[in-house]
């Protein structure tokens, strides 16, 4: 049987390793990015990987999970620093800046991620997961946001908010891209259009 001190050390060496990996890929891409790559951005040897990992696109399945989690944390803490608002566009603004600063690792993963899913069946069964934990999420945290979101939210069909989480995450992203592509901030356009989808403004809130 392993010691449990050594399955402390290579739990910790696994959590190293993803959590630096994700930076990686997202510079590299899972084609691009070598073993040594992923080690040496970790601080350890090749050994290190081998003992935790088969191949790249395990750990950049991995990558994707975890960095998924940091986005909901992300979403969460910005809803408990903010709290709940009176004002729609302050309340779904708030929830999309604080996933904003982890946006250009995020869209880089994300394409990444559509590209290995398409190719490798581990891959797609992670990324759909975290495509869909990060939806129910989202709708979690608009739901928590403000009284006049929560209450015109509690109007629609689930299926129906679960689209909705998905296209807002679809334009999230884009907006994100094209703020890094042309420098333009369309965050502000992208929380208007939302508001009038959903029918609610700050002056009926």
């Amino acid at each position: 049987m392993e010691p449990k001190s050594a399955k402390r050390k290579r739990s910790h060496t696994r959590t190293k390793l993803v959590s630096a990996a994700a930076q990686v890929f997202a510079a590299k891409g899972v084609a691009g990015a070598t073993v040594d790559d992923l080690v040496q951005a970790a601080g350890f040897t090749r050994g290190a990987f081998y003992s935790n990992f088969s191949n790249k696109e395990e750990v950049f399945a991995a990558a994707l999970s975890e960095f998924t989690e940091d986005l909901v944390d992300a979403m969460q803490l910005g809803i408990d620093e903010r709290g709940p608002s009176n004002s729609p566009n302050d309340a779904i603004r708030a929830i999309l800046s604080s996933i904003r600063p982890l946006g250009r690792v995020w869209v880089l993963l994300e394409a990444e991620g559509v590209r290995q899913a398409l190719i490798n069946e581990d891959v797609r069964r992670v990324y759909l997961e975290s495509r869909d934990y990060l939806q129910r999420a989202l709708l979690d945290a608009m739901t928590q946001s403000g009284y006049a979101v929560t209450e015109k939210l509690a109007q629609y069909p689930q299926p129906l908010l679960r689209t909705l989480a998905e296209l807002l995450l679809n334009a999230y992203s884009e907006s994100i891209i094209r703020e890094l592509l042309e420098g333009t901030d369309s965050t502000g356009r992208l929380v208007e259009l939302l508001i009038q989808v959903l029918g609610i403004n700050d002056e009926t809130a």
